[in-house]
């Protein structure tokens, strides 16, 4: 009988040690991490759609033969859009005859790139600009050295969310397997993932609502929890 437990142990273990690899997808970023499926689908829609809803609203300006747009802004934001968030811009390059000087380009932010403004994840919005009849609204109240350095706390934050992710999808498998006390394990890492996870939104947001809970990203599919700790 022991022998038989230890066999059984050892295919959990194994299994357990395939869940916490996950499905990896074939993208390689330049610091050689292999994104999981999980990560990159998620990466590809959310920019997909970004991107649609930019070129539909500025086809129209395009039209026209406008060139300028005012940027949106973040609390938080990538280095390539922090400095030129919620000013007008071109929408054109420099060397482009219809380029005005007054105002900055995306191009020379990384227009084009990943990293880049308009780049992957990049959920900056730009609104048709017209110096006759326009004004620009957007007033940051951050810094571009502010906003760089909120978005690696909201870097820190999709940490957390990962590895609630993984502790779920650990706990769903120990669920089929019956393993009780890895069910037991399995539940107690989720709930100090999530306090840690709260304390950093608690902490970060004591001046300024930078980071914002978002239960949609702890989610696994198709999950039974119900508690909403462990949704």
């Amino acid at each position: 009988m022991t022998g038989l437990k230890t066999n059984e142990q050892a295919i959990k273990d194994a299994i357990y040690k395939q869940v916490d690899a996950g499905l990896k997808s074939n993208m390689v970023d330049k610091a050689g991490h292999r994104w999981s499926i999980e990560g990159y689908t998620r990466t590809v829609i959310t920019t997909t759609v970004n991107r649609a809803h930019h070129e539909l609203r500025t086809q129209r300006m395009k039209d026209y033969g406008q060139t300028l747009c005012v940027m949106s802004w973040h609390m938080a934001s990538r280095e390539a859009c922090a400095y030129i968030q919620g000013h007008v811009v071109n929408m054109v390059p420099p060397n482009d005859p219809r380029y005005n000087a007054k105002y900055d380009s995306i191009y020379n932010h990384g227009y084009g790139q990943p990293s880049g403004t308009l780049g992957i994840n990049c959920h900056h919005n730009f609104y048709p600009f017209s110096e006759d009849t326009n004004t620009n609204n957007q007033h940051p109240t951050v810094t571009p050295e502010e906003a760089i350095k909120n978005a690696g706390l909201q870097q820190k934050q999709r940490q957390y969310e990962r590895s609630i992710r993984d502790a779920k999808k650990r706990l769903r498998v120990a669920e089929e397997l019956e393993d009780e006390t890895m069910i037991a394990n399995s539940k107690t890492l989720i709930a100090n993932r999530q306090r840690k996870l709260r304390q950093l939104i608690k902490e970060v947001n004591k001046n300024d609502q930078i980071l914002a809970r978002d239960y949609n990203r702890e989610q696994i599919a198709q999950s039974n929890m119900r508690n909403d700790e462990n949704r």
